[in-house]
């Protein structure tokens, strides 16, 4: 059940086809499975020889929200590789790159392990303001903060992913966020969203920078809590020093009995 190495290049050649490199993937290659991940967005691919040119082709993402698993004739694998790769491309181009902030990156990173969907959907709205498109860009970042609550609570209650998932985003933090301080921003942060998502808007006042800056502490409160537990985990209980006791030395005293 061997993959050949002109199989290998063929799927190379349709993963940077769309213009991406190759070196954006880390790959996994043996002689009976091909796995290839796209670093940014956290696509993953698996290619494995079942039968006789019969493979089965999975593909995920980091959030588990894109889940493709199927088996196919070797030129249908390619063309599947083919599409995947400009999809990928296509969700590329939509985010910025020198244009982003440093301090929006700094930020962003600390979301690195909670919801890298967040990350892309808040670049794309990002994106969009950018390009002028002021009646749409609000919605966009509302839909961010919908994914960055829903993702960090699956996390933290991932037996109740599917409840979480169906549930109206305002329920989802009455119910299952126990911090105030959370609480406070995520329903501060929904609320505005929402006032960028009707046609009418009851925050008159606020703008879409605010929305931004209450999604950038928002995301600043969960990694730094993302990285309290890291700490904690490395070091879940205090230690102290025991210092070893020192070896007595026999008694100089002579058990000989003393002369009367």
């Amino acid at each position: 059940m061997r993959i050949t190495n002109h199989q290998r290049q063929e799927v190379r050649k349709a993963l940077t086809k769309p213009g991406l490199a190759l070196k954006q993937f880390i790959l996994a290659e043996s002689d009976d499975k091909l796995s290839y991940q796209f670093r940014l967005f956290d696509f993953h691919f698996t290619i494995s020889k079942v039968a006789d040119d019969i493979y089965e082709v999975t593909y995920n993402t980091v959030d588990h929200l894109s889940n493709y698993a199927d088996r196919k004739r070797w030129s249908g694998v390619v063309e599947l590789l083919e599409s995947w790769a400009a999809k990928i491309a296509l969700d590329q181009s939509a985010a910025p790159k020198d244009e982003v902030e440093p301090e929006n990156l700094l930020a962003f990173q600390d979301t690195r392990h909670v919801s890298r969907r967040f990350k892309r959907i808040f670049h794309q709205a990002e994106r969009a303001e950018k390009m002028g498109l002021d009646e749409i860009c609000g919605m966009g970042y509302r839909k961010a903060v919908e994914v960055l609550i829903k993702d960090y609570l699956i996390k933290k209650r991932a037996s109740e992913r599917d409840r979480i998932l169906e549930m109206k985003l305002g329920q989802c933090i009455e119910q299952y966020v126990t911090s105030d301080e959370l609480k406070l921003l995520a329903t501060r942060s929904a609320w505005l969203g929402n006032n960028f998502s009707h046609y009418l808007r009851i925050w008159k006042e606020r703008s879409i920078s605010d929305l931004k800056y209450f999604i950038h502490v928002t995301v600043r409160w969960i990694g730094f809590h993302e990285d309290l537990n890291k700490v904690q985990r490395l070091m879940p209980i205090g230690r102290r020093i025991i210092t070893p006791k020192k070896p007595q030395l026999p008694s100089m005293v002579s058990s000989q009995p003393s002369p009367n």
